[in-house]
């Protein structure tokens, strides 16, 4: 008999950066599985034409940026009105880390990319970081409250994060899935390798990317090491970048940085490509993207002393403490673009969706 799969992803849209690249990669490998069974997509018109390219059925609903609709739709009104109106769906499948509010019988699969709500360690301000803190509690609740004892599921981008998520939802291990995205829509006769002396590092502005440290340690570097040039680029908005120097008390002449603004992801991927390292300082990550596609290029990584990216790099990373200045600068200065730096991508590492969705469903027959 069919299965009744519901996709449901109203928050995010083609702007929703790697929330987006997860959702397109998603749909895009469910041709096998829409052959056999009925998948029904709800959420944004960006996604209508890759809906109906790869058999899913769409429906329109786009609550990206309301948070207070989002809430009243997820809370209450998915559940009465598009439940009711639909075939009773095996599994809703929520690509956006929460799930609406459903009935007892209906299993869930969610899809968690932030890792902001587990980290019992990071306090965001409730005036002057607002989003985080409402991802950082909001989703909690949301997450937590969602959970049907063994109806739901989770997927997550990383070891590390499982077993927090695992620990503090108390949630089985076997029902909590990892899927470490590998960047399979890169061609590389797009891109030609112009390498140059700039370490790069792709990330907008968030507190916890850390860009004040990074500037601070290229600052430390310049001073130990005069003659020697360092060349950073970053994509920051002028705004944000005027506000970190006047903190570190510097200008982007003094410490050649160039920045790049917000670019679009094949003009990051260039970038990545060419760059002498890429340079990823982020405290929080539960994946860290930038650091798989610099593997992809073959371009060598330095980077945070952390869960996240020793999972992604193995023993072989070259790793810093991203909250010392002095670390990041004697990273800097040490650092030698010899092939040895290169850290290769291990396909083995990673997971791909048919094979994930194969062991998803064969769970499913037991629940």
């Amino acid at each position: 008999m069919k299965k009744h799969f519901i996709i449901y992803a109203p928050a995010i849209n083609a702007k929703s950066a790697g929330a987006h690249s997860i959702l397109e990669s998603f749909l895009s490998s469910l041709d096998d599985n829409t052959a056999t069974d009925n998948w029904q997509f709800v959420g944004h018109k960006d996604y209508e034409p890759l809906c109906l390219q790869h058999n899913v059925k769409f429906n329109e609903l786009d609550l990206n940026l309301q948070w207070f609709k989002r809430i009243i739709y997820d809370f209450f009104l998915f559940k009465h009105i598009f439940l009711k109106v639909s075939v009773p769906p095996s599994i809703i499948v929520s690509m956006q880390n929460t799930t609406p509010r459903l009935r007892k019988e209906d299993k869930n699969l969610t899809y968690l990319h932030q890792a902001i709500p587990f980290l019992q360690e990071f306090y965001p301000s409730p005036i002057k970081q607002t989003k985080l803190f409402l991802i950082k509690h909001f989703y909690y609740f949301f997450i937590s409250y969602s959970i049907n004892e063994k109806k739901s599921f989770f997927i997550v981008q990383s070891e590390w994060l499982k077993k927090i998520i695992s620990r503090r939802l108390k949630i089985p291990d076997n029902h909590i899935f990892i899927h470490r995205p590998l960047p399979t829509d890169i061609l590389l006769s797009e891109f030609h390798k112009k390498k140059n002396d700039s370490f790069f590092y792709p990330a907008l502005y968030q507190v916890y990317k850390n860009h004040q440290n990074l500037i601070e340690g290229f600052r430390l570097a310049a001073i130990e090491n005069p003659i020697k040039n360092y060349y950073l680029e970053i994509t920051l908005e002028d705004f944000r970048l005027s506000s970190i120097l006047r903190a570190v008390g510097t200008t982007p002449d003094n410490l050649h940085i160039k920045n790049c603004g917000v670019l679009t992801r094949k003009e990051t991927l260039q970038k990545i490509n060419n760059a002498k390292a890429v340079i990823f300082p982020s405290l929080i990550e539960s994946y860290g993207m930038p650091i798989a596609e610099a593997m992809f290029f073959n371009t060598p990584v330095m980077a945070s002393n952390l869960p996240y990216a020793k999972e992604l790099l193995g023993e072989d990373g070259s790793y810093f403490d991203p909250e010392n200045p002095q670390s990041i600068k004697s990273a800097i200065v040490s650092f030698d673009s010899r092939e040895d730096n290169i850290v290769m991508l291990p396909e083995a590492r990673f997971q791909k969706w048919e094979k994930l969705l194969n062991e998803f469903q064969s769970l499913l027959i037991d629940y």
